[in-house]
């Protein structure tokens, strides 16, 4: 399924479904839960007493909106069910909430759904107004997720290259892939496309998307390829630092609302930025760590 989507089958109830690989359930559950987070993606302030009749109440102050009720199902990680009431509309009948929480092959799958509505006007009306609020607020919780886990994730691959440099200096540069790339070509090759992307990133997030991207016969990230093998330690620590601090410095410039940017690369099509970051940074770290673990332990 796509990442967030309403897939309502009549008007008597709200049905929304969305997926998110960067958490896993326990912490989708805590992030309807516990205070620190509901108040990174969805109220200003939270209160909390999670277990079944313990009741809960989260505001924004600066409108002067509170939402309040009671859990009536409580079965972490799975299940997480209350009661809804806003202060402000005190006419509304009150509703009712159901989290399902699975796990996934990446992260984790929810569906909320969100009744009983009538035909009246109001009613729907106000159905209308939590299908919108549950697509807006969640596909904030994506993007904080997404944007927490690209940092924790270049951490982990960061930690793991300067540990490969600590290896056999002999490993580093003799041994090789059946492409014939180095522990050193590859680390080279790293210090080289963070740079690059690190940049990409500020530039599309200034610009709000646009084009991206360079062609793999690009002359500078060849001639790196080329000359990897003839820097000293110190020089590929130094870039693998320095691409590291650029790559730290895009992401905490970033707002979770930049990653929904589109953007063109020439040859593979559209792109979100959380996409170009997933896959151009994240997952291409983690691609050369498996790499490099694989020759020097082969």
């Amino acid at each position: 399924m796509s990442k967030i989507q309403d897939v309502s089958k009549d008007n008597t109830a709200v049905l929304i479904t969305a997926a998110f690989p960067d958490l896993s359930p326990q912490q989708l559950f805590d992030a309807f839960t516990q205070p620190k987070i509901l108040t990174t993606w969805w109220s200003q302030q939270a209160q909390t007493d999670v277990v079944e009749g313990g009741a809960y109440e989260i505001s924004w102050p600066a409108m002067n909106w509170t939402l309040r009720g009671n859990y009536t199902a409580v079965s972490p990680p799975s299940t997480l069910a209350f009661t809804w009431n806003w202060d402000h509309q005190p006419d509304l009948p009150q509703r009712n909430v159901v989290l399902t929480i699975e796990p996934d092959e990446v992260g984790s799958l929810l569906q909320i759904e969100h009744g009983h509505y009538t035909d009246s006007e109001v009613d729907q009306e106000d159905r209308q107004s939590h299908i919108d609020g549950w697509l807006h607020f969640l596909s904030v919780l994506h993007n904080v997720s997404a944007l927490n886990a690209f940092k924790t994730r270049i951490n982990t691959s960061q930690s793991a290259f300067l540990d490969f440099l600590k290896s056999d200096k002999e490993a580093l540069y003799q041994k090789a892939d059946s492409e014939g790339w180095t522990p050193a070509t590859i680390l080279a090759h790293i210090g080289d496309g963070r740079s690059f992307y690190a940049g990409e990133v500020k530039r599309l997030s200034a610009e709000q998307g646009g084009a991206f991207g360079r062609p793999l016969t690009d002359l500078s990230r060849l001639e790196t390829i080329e000359k990897a093998n003839t820097r000293t330690l110190p020089e590929l620590e130094t870039s693998i630092q320095d691409s590291y601090a650029k790559v730290s410095k895009a992401l905490d410039s970033l707002e979770p609302s930049h990653l929904a940017f589109e953007c063109q690369h020439p040859a593979y099509g559209r792109y979100t930025l959380e996409e170009i970051i997933r896959r151009f940074l994240v997952g291409h770290d983690q691609m050369h760590v498996n790499q490099i673990r694989d020759i020097l332990d082969g």
